[in-house]
């Protein structure tokens, strides 16, 4: 296959192909063979560069993508299981972390299992070639000639006897391959007189089959949802899970070749939270994946490029798929409709919820007979009516100090970086509270802490808050939030505070459900003040208002957020 080419989208498709990935879109799951992807060249481009490498012999190539729920993530998985497999000169598996339950917890022994029965021609192959290949002068003593063969290729005994009970081609040497292929159970272990193969041993298994595979392509795993190996697993299970992925790492690098792929996609709710998770149970193996991360992009309906681009593939696949077409040359009147469709908003949205939403515009013109041109006709015709009845000029619109404000703050909320969203809430913050004489007090100077774009602290003679702000989207990431909130008041008490002070915990109304207010009900302590978007519009316009009398009027809109403070 000609790597470099590996992310180009379809243009031969298929009426049941593009159902099939049309059906799936539309109830929120990944297609197993995509036929496009838009947008993500950096990630695109960093890939394809380490895949190139690993088929050329030169590198093992580790890729950590992550990115929030519906961010893209499986759907990039899919789309490089698919191609590589369609191409029939790779070894492909993917799984998710849950499923390693089946063998304990060890990932290195999933992969082992996984190329066992995906592979298993291939697999078997290659381990009878490379017992045919020992030149073993046998001894009268079988212990012997074990310990011989675990000398020369430089593995344990319990290894070793696997490979000479099928280098002798006894009748247990069916149960030795299954060993092999980590698809046994105790009866097996117990009629080889062995013990449970370890980490070190699969990880060789691996090591041998790459050197003795048939193909020429490289292997590619493929690991789903390792958010699940901190958010799911217990403690014992986790570290297992942590600790074989670790001596995976740490070994195949030196692999002669090192023809392994390894690409994994987690989940993350917040910025840092993969850090923060595997760090805590494991900092060894955070160091082997801070390097090889690579970040998917929200879908950003502001982007005309990037919204055009979406539109022109689910339209064309549309056509094809059902026969309809939806108006492939009025892109800007679908802009209108999934603005109108998602409440006005332009804030960046998951690829998921953008696709299944413009498909379902979609599915409404094709119910109603009608295409997108329509619309623009009918602002026509009432162009023309209104026109026929009075022939005036229409004044220029000229927008107020406050409308140009909000505009401009507008946009800049939409084009910030998730991460860089708290920053902006708390500088307008600092500007209200300033402005109602309270002190800004520095964590760097008073606590010694690193200042945080998360967190404000604020004082009024002997009436103190620490103040946290989250810009979560979704449930789960504000009860995440809140617990984050929770840590650093700890961590605020612990340094030696001794005053009292309030915490107040501010927070997107929009992500709020009655299971989250329930676990805020838990801590009574703590102030929780919700932001709607019209109050954090005009609190983030506040910092830019040019006259008093600008900002009194924009204080009166989110009178109500200050107040709760109290």
């Amino acid at each position: 296959m000609n790597i470099e080419k590996l992310f180009r989208n379809e243009e031969d498709l298929s009426v049941p192909t593009v159902r099939k990935e049309l059906t799936g879109m539309k109830n929120s799951q990944p297609p197993q063979s995509p036929t496009f992807i838009i947008n993500q060249q950096v990630v695109k481009d960093r890939i394809t560069q380490k895949l190139l490498d690993c088929d050329s012999g030169w590198d093992f190539a580790h890729i950590v993508l992550t990115g929030r729920v519906g961010g893209g993530k499986t759907h990039f998985l899919n789309w490089i299981e698919s191609r590589l497999k369609d191409q029939g000169n790779y070894y492909t598996m993917k799984f998710q972390v849950q499923e390693t339950n089946v063998v304990k917890y060890s990932f290195v022994r999933m992969v082992v299992s996984k190329l066992f029965q995906l592979h298993f021609s291939d697999f078997t192959s290659c381990f009878k070639q490379l017992v045919n290949n020992m030149t073993i002068t046998e001894s009268q003593d079988r212990d012997t000639d074990i310990s011989i063969i675990s000398e020369k290729l430089g593995v344990s005994s319990n290894l070793a006897t696997l490979f000479f009970t099928i280098y002798k081609g006894e009748n247990k040497s069916s149960a030795a391959m299954r060993v092999l292929g980590a698809s046994h159970g105790r009866t097996e272990i117990s009629k080889l007189g062995i013990r449970e193969l370890n980490n070190t041993d699969y990880i060789n298994i691996i090591h041998f089959f790459v050197k003795g595979k048939k193909k020429e392509g490289f292997l590619l795993i493929l690991l789903d949802e390792f958010e699940h190996a901190f958010s799911a697993l217990t403690t014992a299970a986790r570290r297992n899970f942590y600790i074989s992925y670790k001596e995976f790492i740490d070994k195949v690098i030196s692999f002669e070749p090192p023809s392994v792929a390894l690409i994994t996609s987690v989940t993350e709710q917040y910025e840092g939270n993969l850090k923060e998770a595997v760090s805590k149970g494991e900092f060894a193996l955070w160091t082997r994946l801070e390097h090889h991360v690579l970040e998917l992009s929200e879908f950003n309906p502001s982007d005309v490029h990037e919204f055009e681009e979406l539109f022109h593939e689910l339209a064309v696949r549309y056509q094809k798929g059902y026969g309809y077409d939806v108006g492939l040359e009025y892109a800007k009147e679908m802009k209108k409709q999934f603005y109108a469709y998602l409440g006005d908003t332009t804030q960046a949205i998951s690829y998921r919820d953008a696709i299944s939403n413009m498909l379902k515009i979609m599915d409404d013109l094709r119910l109603k007979g009608k295409n997108l041109s329509d619309f623009q006709k009918e602002k026509q015709v009432s162009s023309n009516l209104i026109d026929n009845i009075v022939d005036i000029k229409t004044p220029p619109n000229v927008k107020t100090d406050e409308e140009r404000i909000l505009d401009e703050v507008s946009a800049q909320w939409q084009k910030a970086h998730h991460n860089q969203r708290p920053g902006l809430i708390k500088s307008s913050l600092e500007k209200i509270f300033s402005d109602l004489n309270y002190q800004i007090v520095r964590f760097k100077t008073e606590f010694g802490l690193e200042e945080l774009a998360s967190v404000l602290y604020i004082r009024e003679n002997i009436n103190e808050k620490l103040i946290y702000i989250a810009t979560a989207s979704n449930p789960k990431s504000l009860g995440n939030k809140f617990q984050r909130c929770l840590n650093f008041k700890d961590e605020l008490s612990e340094v030696g505070k001794e005053s009292e002070f309030a915490t107040v915990f501010v927070y997107q109304k929009e992500a709020e459900t009655e299971t989250v207010l329930n676990y805020f009900r838990n801590h009574p302590d703590i102030i929780n003040v919700p932001l709607d978007q019209n109050e954090l519009l005009n609190l983030l316009a506040y910092s830019n208002a040019n006259t008093n009398a600008l900002k009194k009027k924009l204080s009166t809109k989110f009178e109500r957020f200050v107040s709760n403070f109290n």
